[in-house]
């Protein structure tokens, strides 16, 4: 047998064991650029409001302006945790509240705000994985809008 026969399984071995070790997949091993990264689960987490009106039903923020819900969830979030920062939370919602009941005449009438918090942990074998807390509840009147 040729040197050739004990080297080139030692290579493609070598190679094997480094791409285990370093959790990539390495350029013979792997054509795609989209699949040459090793994909980790991750949780994102974002924030919705949701406005109660007087017969129960309720409108999610999203429904009725989706980049208002944007602008809430990226200040809300600078905001985290609600305890430490909940004047400056009840003002976010106050301004949303205002913005969406011009977009929506109905919403004048909401009692209470509700911030929800979604956790969606991005898996790489089960999907998206949703789970919903309500985080913090503001009560609305006419005298706040």
């Amino acid at each position: 047998m040729s040197i050739l026969s004990y080297i080139v399984p030692a290579v493609i071995g070598l190679l094997l064991i480094a791409a285990t070790m370093l959790r990539r997949d390495l350029w013979p091993f792997s054509h795609y650029p989209m699949f040459a990264g090793y994909k980790a689960p991750r949780t994102m987490r974002y924030f919705r409001l949701e406005f109660i009106l007087p017969d129960g039903s309720s409108v999610a923020l999203v429904a009725v302006d989706a980049n208002l819900d944007d602008e809430f969830d990226r200040e809300l979030s600078g905001a985290w945790p609600i305890p430490q920062n909940e004047s400056t939370v009840r003002v976010f919602i106050l301004r949303c509240w205002h913005d969406a009941a011009r977009l929506r005449p109905a919403l004048r009438n909401a009692t209470q705000a509700q911030v929800k918090l979604r956790l969606a942990h991005l898996g790489t074998v089960h999907g998206v994985n949703i789970a919903e807390t309500v985080v913090h509840v503001e009560r609305l009147t006419n005298a706040t809008a």
